[in-house]
């Protein structure tokens, strides 16, 4: 989200890269401008690396008796592991262009990155007690089951960094003097804990999935904020700091939030633009908005590109006719295993049905939507299971839910 307001990171891109090492930057440079170049380089059972390649993983990374022999990649840039290599990290301290890493399987509690040249990472901290950051990290998300004893450590104390997470309660420690937080899908936003952790944050983004606070007034306490961004944040106050709490913003963006909370916004922050600051503040939500969209798997529907209105909100009808029908003939069928898988096969066929015709009239329907399509399915499946158990117990033979998967991608046009 960051990635496009402007902080001088590209001057700063371009000194490091006239810094490397000119034969890896020649050879780099080279390879790009040259036809791919199919020279099989290793190969094992099922994989192949071919000299134009750009990533390797655990399987390549393991097939070879010394990782030196991958410097035959000029263009190699990103590396992604599930288990952890000998020698991996020292070796990635002489290769400057591998800026991307994917870390997962670690099993030793601490993990050192520093000496590489990693500006972008994707770390599963599951595991993991002690993480000490390269200094050139520039973006890193975190994944995975993180231990309430987990450290993260950065030479800059994360000055430089962008942090990215989907637990609101940022349970490790470290990174005190962090710039830019970013939380994603997040159902619950704790302003003062963030405030406490990382009080001279200069940006934020906060993506709810109808997230839920008690009052975002704290947030003036981030006084060195440039950048601010909240979606889909539902506070049950609806004050907002005033535009004093912070001298230096220059981009504000409110994005489906309370109609009342958009419109104190828009009043407060409207003399500051264009000259001082960049506002955007879209998709107002009106009170039964939100009481509507609690139990609506396709509310990201409404604004997506492609999607109208009207079909965001026949695609929460179907699911909610479906998933009705599925509680009352649960609740009716609950001794019947067969009665009951034959009414909710006939549910989904219904279901999908009313998906394929909308599909066919515009063809909105591409993997994204696919997906949440089907997932939207699995739990219509799960509610029916929970209402029969509930009624014989959990000891109940399960549902023949593959028959009605079956159905469903029989039935399918999308």
């Amino acid at each position: 989200m960051f990635s496009s307001w402007p902080d001088g990171t590209a001057i700063l891109h371009q000194r490091i890269w006239d810094a490397h090492d000119p034969q890896m930057v020649q050879a780099y440079l080279s390879s790009q401008q040259a036809p791919p170049d199919k020279t099989v380089l290793v190969q094992g059972d099922g994989w192949t690396v071919t000299r134009d390649a750009r990533s390797l993983n655990s399987e390549a990374l393991s097939g070879v008796d010394s990782l030196e022999l991958f410097n035959q990649l000029p263009m190699l840039e990103s590396i992604g592991i599930t288990k952890p290599h000998d020698g991996l990290f020292r070796w990635l301290g002489t290769r400057p262009l591998i800026a991307t890493m994917r870390i997962s399987g670690q099993q030793d509690p601490i993990l050192d990155l520093r000496g590489t040249h990693i500006r972008r990472l994707v770390l599963d901290v599951t595991g993991l007690k002690e993480v000490r950051l390269s200094s050139t990290l520039e973006d890193l998300t975190i994944i995975g089951a993180c231990d309430s004893s987990l450290v993260i450590s950065s030479e800059c104390n994360g000055r430089n960094l962008v942090v990215c997470v989907e637990d609101p309660t940022l349970p490790w420690a470290g990174l005190p003097e962090l710039g830019r937080l970013e939380l994603w899908d997040v159902e619950s936003f704790y302003p003062d804990r963030v405030i406490a952790r990382f009080p001279g944050l200069s940006a934020l983004a906060v993506a709810g999935r109808l997230c839920r606070t008690s009052t975002l007034l704290p947030l003036g306490n981030l006084a060195h904020l440039q950048f601010l961004s909240l979606t889909e944040v539902f506070p049950e106050q609806h004050e907002f700091p005033l535009p004093s709490c912070w001298p230096q913003l220059t981009l504000l963006r409110l994005h489906s939030a309370p109609d009342a909370l958009a419109k104190a916004v828009k009043k407060s922050f409207k003399p500051l633009v264009p000259d001082e600051l960049d506002l955007d503040v879209r998709r107002p939500r009106k009170p039964d908005w939100l009481a509507a969209n609690l139990d609506n798997p396709f509310r990201d529907w409404e604004g997506r590109s492609g999607i109208s209105a009207g079909q965001a909100k026949k695609a929460a009808t179907l699911y909610r006719n479906a998933l009705r029908s599925a509680l009352d003939r649960a609740a009716q069928l609950a001794e019947q295993p067969t009665a009951l898988t034959e009414a909710l096969t006939q549910i989904a066929t219904d279901y999908i049905d009313g998906f394929n015709a909308m599909d066919r009239r515009t063809q909105i329907i591409e993997t994204v939507e696919r997906e949440e399509i089907l997932d939207a399915m699995a739990a219509v499946i799960n509610a029916a299971e929970t209402v029969r158990q509930t009624q014989l117990g959990t000891d109940a033979s399960p549902l023949e839910r593959q028959a009605i998967l079956d159905s469903v991608e029989a039935l399918r046009e999308f």
